[in-house]
């Protein structure tokens, strides 16, 4: 099974809502994947990442984020190896470096800070790269690499994950048994990957819930991790009668969820978190049926949000 555009797009659409959701789980994620300190109640912006060039090309990175009004990270994510993503990179943090050039009063020097970089590889194979590397060559024998970092997701345990605070991510762990099933030939096989599966998904929630519990995550960082990761497991796995088992957990793991948001909001007697969980699920993809089974709303109310 190739993933194919429309399954790519929602990969990227998945990452950039994760990348969206509390400031304190963000800035956790980036102290993870670059290895910085920021105190998790720092402040995160979103810039606009798409940049129209003097050719009239239009280019669009992945995600670029500000950190206390001061600090810029690029994060680009691949499924594949891909040959060119070293010049895509350059381009990326060129245009964000162009939007934040500082131009000398005498007008004699323009300085350009690239942000810091990563590339988050969601699977890898052999050839897969620790270090991308543009090699940019000036007169006079002159040169400089422009290296950018890989991020090998599968490479790192559910444990790993959670030790650097990266449980944000934990929805493309679901990932882990894809290769294999595209490989296995017979029930037995898709059986044993099921059950591999049962077990990813536990742990993965167990992570989820300690998270919760430790203050890493929030009540809405968690509803929607747990909804993100069954879109994706629904998109790459309903194919497969055998991964029936995973498949009920999932479901049975989320709505639970949903409701006890809910009705902690309705305890304390805020409509808006009614409101807000209606926007959030219809934004995950969920029916209007199943929103006004998880919120209680009335359906004129939920198709009031969803055509807003």
């Amino acid at each position: 099974m190739n993933i194919n555009r429309e399954t790519l797009q929602i990969f990227d659409l998945i990452f950039k809502s994760l990348m969206h959701l509390s400031s304190k789980a963000v800035i956790n994620c980036i102290n993870g994947l670059f290895s910085t300190a920021y105190p998790a109640d720092s402040s995160v912006e979103y810039p606009i990442t798409e940049t129209i060039e003097d050719n009239l090309e239009k280019i669009v990175s992945d995600m670029v984020l500000i950190v206390n009004k001061r600090d810029s990270f690029h994060i680009e994510v691949q499924i594949t190896n891909d040959a060119t993503i070293a010049l895509r990179m350059f381009r990326y943090g060129f245009a964000e470096a162009r939007r934040t050039q500082l131009i000398a009063p005498d007008e004699h020097l323009i300085t350009l800070k690239f942000p810091e970089a990563r590339i988050i590889y969601w699977e890898s194979t052999k050839n897969t790269p620790d270090t991308v590397t543009l090699r940019l060559v000036f007169p006079g024998e002159k040169y400089f690499d422009y290296e950018v970092k890989t991020f090998k997701f599968l490479d790192h345990s559910i444990d790993d994950l959670e030790h650097r605070n990266m449980v944000l991510l934990l929805p493309f762990y679901v990932l882990k048994v894809r290769s294999a099933l595209r490989k296995a030939h017979t029930v037995e096989e898709r059986r044993e990957l099921s059950d591999e599966m049962q077990h990813i998904l536990n742990s993965v929630f167990d992570v989820i819930e300690r998270s919760r519990a430790n203050n890493v995550l929030d009540d809405k960082d968690m509803i929607m991790i747990l909804e993100h990761m069954g879109n994706l497991f629904h998109q790459l796995y309903d194919g497969y009668e055998e991964f029936k088992e995973p498949r009920m957990t999932l479901e049975e793991k989320v709505k639970p969820k949903w409701q006890e948001y809910l009705q902690e909001g309705i305890r304390a007697g805020r409509l808006e978190t009614q409101l807000e969980t209606a926007r959030n699920a219809l934004h995950a993809g969920l029916t209007v049926e199943v929103v006004r089974t998880i919120t209680g709303l009335d359906l004129e109310t939920i198709q009031s949000i969803k055509e807003s």
